[in-house]
């Protein structure tokens, strides 16, 4: 493979985005050169070499504001800028950036574009949570315009990819796209877990105890919440645990910390399966039917759980069923019924072995190589197509 360039869109710092550092670094592996642009730090480098992956801190938060009297002017700047590079493929990470992929795309109409969708932005309207009445309805128009755009630059994709079956057909069906999307999910890379890092010794909970974690974003409303910690609290043989870093873990954590049997602990990614292995089943609460992108994707946390060996207790959704029925793993519950909820506790920790048992095939049945394999084979693909020509 010839001096191939994949150049990737990212709309944050590149501080920490494992889908990102995953797909870079598999295609650095694979012989493709990845410079990624991405959003400027005052405390970060302008441009540094991370394992290979070229990183340059160019971009300023322009794409936030489509309405901003600025934002053409800054379109074209940034566009002209990184269509000096020689690029062969233009991956583009989510919907923030699909305006300056298009332009970069006119300007070097040869190139491969391939847009990479974290999640199912129709089915996110992230503006109904912002507070303020006036701002909510500015949110509002924001969202509308960056459907807008996201609909529109889709015409002039090659690729796209979903970290789901279910969004990667819902996108195809909504961009009317005659091609299919790739799910990539995402899969943790494999590890080997450290037996010593054991949240039950840390937090000194007697082996009498089931364990039960809450990992990542916590999407429980209030009243779920306060349900299932006195439930926790009143139960013989259960603890549980939240492990986060957003301000409602600090939160949760001021309002109920002198609650026996209920933990708080702080996120640290470099031991987060270490400490998932040592609980004995996970949850995950999604808005499954308020918003459409939770019913469709496939969450971190899920992939998480598998990769540690860890039974869930989840939300019914399609991700959570597909996996459920391969692995027989897993125990659903209606959204916003805490009686559905408990029973889906109870039942987890009444068939536990078995569930536990199910559950540690997954790690050897997941992969992230595999789930990225299509992707750089098509990537080779585009490669000996462009050098030929």
């Amino acid at each position: 493979m010839k001096n191939t360039t994949v150049v990737m869109l990212l709309d944050n710092p590149f501080i920490s985005d494992s889908r990102v550092e995953k797909e870079s670094a598999f295609l650095v592996d694979s012989g493709f050169e990845v410079i990624v642009y991405c959003v400027s730090d005052n405390h970060l480098p302008a441009e540094e070499n991370r394992n290979g992956i070229v990183i340059k801190r160019i971009l300023n938060l322009f794409f936030q504001k489509p309405f901003g009297k600025n934002y053409s002017t800054q379109l074209t700047l940034f566009s002209n800028e990184i269509s000096k590079e020689s690029l062969d493929i233009l991956h583009c990470h989510d919907f923030m950036l699909m305006p300056l992929a298009a332009a970069i795309k006119k300007q070097k109409p040869r190139i491969f574009f391939s847009y990479d969708s974290h999640e199912y932005l129709a089915g996110w309207p992230y503006y109904k949570e912002i507070p303020n009445l006036i701002n909510r309805s500015k949110g509002y128009l924001v969202w509308m315009r960056m459907l807008q755009n996201e609909k529109k630059v889709a015409k002039s994709i090659n690729a796209l990819l979903a970290p789901s079956a279910a969004i990667a057909t819902a996108l195809q069906e909504r961009f009317k796209l005659s091609f299919s999307g790739i799910s990539v999910r995402n899969i943790p890379e494999p590890k080997m877990i450290d037996s010593t890092i054991s949240l039950r010794e840390t937090l000194k909970i007697s082996k009498d105890r089931k364990l039960i974690v809450h990992s990542g974003s916590i999407y429980m409303p209030p009243k779920i919440i306060e349900l299932l910690i006195g439930f926790i609290n009143t139960s013989a043989n259960l603890s549980l645990v939240f492990i986060g870093n957003r301000p409602i873990h600090s939160d949760l954590k001021q309002r109920y910390k002198a609650i026996h049997r209920i933990y708080f602990v702080d996120y640290q990614p470099n031991i987060l399966l270490d400490q998932l292995a040592s609980c004995d089943a996970g949850i995950i609460y999604t808005r499954s039917k308020s918003y459409k992108a939770h019913q469709l994707g496939a969450s971190n946390k899920l992939m998480e759980y598998g990769l540690a060996g860890l039974p869930t207790i989840g939300t019914q959704q399609i991700a959570h069923e597909e996996l459920e029925e391969q692995f027989q793993h897993m125990e659903l519950f209606s959204e916003n019924d805490f009686a559905s909820f408990k029973s889906a506790i109870n039942r987890m920790i009444d068939g536990l072995p078995e569930k536990k048992k199910n559950a540690q095939r997954i790690k050897y049945a997941l992969s992230w190589e595999n789930e990225f394999r299509p992707v750089i084979e098509l990537y080779k693909k585009v490669s000996a197509r462009l050098h030929k020509d």
